[in-house]
């Protein structure tokens, strides 16, 4: 009979209440319905028993509209250090940002004993593995998910997390991976003051892995399951196999490739200079001589502040879905140490966009608040050129 709006708060008398809204806010007051599977081309899932981290923020922006009276795109503060800091060290989250499958992980001193361990892993040629498998020996069927962070390739550590296949952010991840084999890895460390690692993986092999597994688990699904069921069989199966590296089959494990940026270039007065310009990035590399100036590359924004700041000159390696959120912090960096009006400022709008895959350049000058505003609700999510989600932003604020 009464009802608590999930934006406002407001206690809404429900009994006469047919357009299921609230009086006060106006917001829907039941959550969107459960569809009783959620399914993809190749893909059935159960209904969830909780939403995923998109559906949380997207509630967070829907109250931001609502209780603050904001019109138009909302953006939502995220950072991958806070999210993880409320989950259990050495237990990566599978989820999915924008449909695209994101693995992340809080690594503990244990586990990694220095932290600029991370920073190595760009150097090092051998691919991170994920071995996915059904667990069904503990009860309640598990998705055991490991992954192996080759830090030493004779020694590397692994991760391990048993998925319920009812979890919000779980399914979400198996509905990106399967449609698109590329990920993301965030790889952040418990004594690391500043923002860890993400690389940009291939995962080939993992789709049909996913759609062999995933099938076993739901066999064995109960249909009267509750979060307790889901509990005690993770601590059996930890008890099993009190290792993560534990009954590793290789059969089950596929190699997780760094997307390199191809390397291509344009000759004078050849027939490809009617193409887009092309920046020279070496394969994997993080730094670059481009007309002249030697640019160091980094994968977040506070170090590719660092350097503008130092050099004037930095690159920073993103995404299509992430780019426009971190402009958002470039552009308040700049400003507050040059001032908005400064040339660094106005230089800082001519910043060169290039595909961090085909290395295809975009037009100049593109980045102003009006663009950057448009990109937060309209960006694309991968290049319609070669289809990779990278993007590389070249900055040079002059002399």
């Amino acid at each position: 009979m009464f009802q608590r709006c999930r934006v406002c708060g407001e206690t809404v008398f429900t009994l006469f209440n047919d357009h299921d809204v609230c009086s006060k806010c106006g917001a829907r007051l039941s959550s969107p319905p459960s569809q009783p599977v959620a399914t993809s081309p190749s893909l059935t899932l159960p209904q969830r028993k909780n939403p995923s981290l998109s559906e949380r923020l997207a509630l967070e922006r829907e109250k931001m509209r609502h209780n603050r009276g904001v019109e138009g795109s909302v953006d939502i503060f995220f950072a991958w250090q806070e999210e993880l800091a409320r989950r259990s060290l050495d237990v990566p989250l599978y989820t999915a940002a924008k449909g695209v499958a994101h693995i992340a992980v809080m690594l503990s001193a244990a586990f990694v004993q220095d932290p600029s361990t991370l920073g190595k892993l760009l150097q090092m040629p051998v691919p991170f593995f994920l071995h996915a498998k059904a667990f069904l020996a503990a009860g309640y069927p598990l998705m055991r998910m490991n992954l192996a962070i080759c830090d030493n390739p004779e020694d590397p550590v692994w991760v391990e997390a048993g998925l319920d296949i009812r979890d919000g952010d779980a399914q979400e991840f198996f509905e990106a991976a399967v449609r698109n084999e590329s990920l993301f890895l965030i790889l952040e460390h418990e004594k690391a003051s500043s923002t860890g690692l993400a690389l940009a993986v291939e995962a080939a092999g993992l789709a049909n892995l996913l759609q062999q597994e995933i099938p076993k688990v739901l066999a064995h699904l109960p249909r009267q399951a509750n979060e307790s069921d889901f509990r005690d069989a993770g601590n059996r199966m930890q008890r099993m196999l009190p290792n993560a590296s534990s009954e590793i089959v290789p059969a089950w494990t596929v190699p997780l490739r760094r997307i390199d940026v191809s390397q291509a270039s344009t000759q004078p007065g050849s027939a490809a200079q009617s193409q887009p310009k092309r920046a020279p990035f070496p394969a994997g590399g993080f730094s670059c001589e481009y007309e002249g100036v030697h640019y160091s590359g980094f994968m977040a924004v506070e170090p590719f502040l660092s350097e503008l700041r130092r050099s004037r000159c930095a690159m920073l390696r993103s995404t299509f879905a992430d780019l426009p959120q971190q402009l958002q912090t470039i552009f308040a960096g700049v400003s507050e140490t040059f001032g908005t009006d400064s040339q660094e400022a106005h230089r800082l709008m001519e910043s060169r966009l290039f595909c961090g895959g085909c290395n295809a350049a975009f037009r100049q000058q593109v980045l102003t608040t009006l663009v950057v505003t448009y990109l937060n609700t309209k960006a694309p999510l991968k290049c319609p050129k070669c289809a990779s989600i990278e993007l590389i932003l070249m900055t040079q604020l002059g002399a």
